[in-house]
């Protein structure tokens, strides 16, 4: 299994009995399961995979156990849902209230699509006066059923400093799923599609998340003068967009360069749910070659640890705008 790095700002990697008194959190989590923590502005967010991080990759769905306890917020304005959508990616297949970490709390089954695949996830919300403590299962449809009763032994160690009964529990998940839903929804670009390029740092391969209008190839890094290097191609004169989580192998400030010249309709922008950056280089179609420099090339883990992190972290940011979990 790869090993992470003990590098200031990496991820932790995790396994086993996980404790974290600066929220006041702790469980057990299943023998052979193991993974990362990783930190954010409200919290931390952690994701161990059945397995360990070895089995996960692009384009899989790993059997995984997320936990996240994420600071309230004050709600903003609520944006009503949309009931005539049909299309939305997520159904709640149950809701319940259950006792976890001594408390009332929510427990839910919902079902989504993800890329053309069906996965169940098992989801348990627990509340405290400043806290949302999220547990959750995430499996393919026909895998689920094998770990299902794994994540419940592990909830059942589950322990939660200053714990209180979450009320009007039946409303609670209903209306969250809306919410992502709808999230989800508005943030996905049609128009772009999603990569992962494989390039080489220290000797490792590591991975580079891309999202773009144009066939991206001859995708490399060169290390001495901290440059990612790629090709973009399309149809000579239509629009072209790509999107580069540059932050997991470059530390910036950023230059962008197209064929040699300074390219100027570049934007950079934070990722919300994990402070990742992102640039967005602008161009119009024919094949061009792009290069990124920035000021230090940093290491990268698994990118599929990165999306399940950032989907845990996403979903509690949609917890706290939600009607029923307004703490203000």
């Amino acid at each position: 299994m790869p090993q992470i790095p003990d590098i200031p700002g990496m991820p932790a990697e995790i396994s086993g009995a996980y404790v974290n008194a600066d929220v006041g959190v702790e469980i057990t989590f299943p023998d052979d399961w193991s993974g990362v923590e990783t930190v954010h502005d409200s919290g931390v967010a952690v994701i161990v995979y059945k397995g360990g991080l070895g089995v996960a990759s692009p384009g899989d769905m790993p059997a995984s156990i997320l936990l996240s306890a994420t600071e309230k917020v004050e709600a903003e304005e609520e944006v009503p849902s949309d009931p005539s959508n049909e299309e939305m990616p997520c159904e709640v297949l149950s809701t319940a209230e259950v006792q976890a970490a001594g408390v009332k709390a929510v427990e839910s089954v919902s079902q989504c699509t993800v890329m053309g695949e069906t996965v169940k996830a098992k989801t348990t919300v627990v509340n405290t006066e400043t806290r949302w403590v999220v547990v959750s299962y995430v499996a393919s449809e026909d895998e689920y059923d094998a770990d299902e009763g794994t994540y419940d032994s592990s909830v059942d160690t589950l322990e939660v400093e200053g714990a209180v009964d979450i009320e009007d529990v039946t409303e609670v998940v209903e209306e969250t799923v809306n919410e992502v839903e709808e999230t989800v929804d508005t943030t996905v670009t049609a128009t772009l599609d999603a990569s992962v390029q494989m390039v080489m740092v220290a000797g490792e391969e590591v991975e580079i998340e891309f999202n773009s209008s144009s066939t991206i190839s001859d995708v490399s890094i060169d290390e001495e003068t901290k440059t990612l290097s790629f090709t973009v191609d399309g149809e000579d004169g239509t629009e072209g967009t790509t999107e580069i989580i540059i932050s997991s192998v470059l530390e910036g400030p950023y230059t962008v360069m197209i064929d040699g010249e300074v390219a100027t309709n570049v934007e950079e922008s934070t990722v919300e749910a994990t402070g990742e950056t992102m640039l967005t280089i602008s161009y119009t179609h024919s094949t061009h070659d792009v290069t990124v420099t920035g000021t230090n090339v940093v290491p990268e883990f698994p990118v599929a640890v990165l999306g399940a992190v950032a989907a845990v972290i996403g979903i509690v940011a949609v917890l706290g705008r939600t009607r029923m979990f307004k703490p203000f």
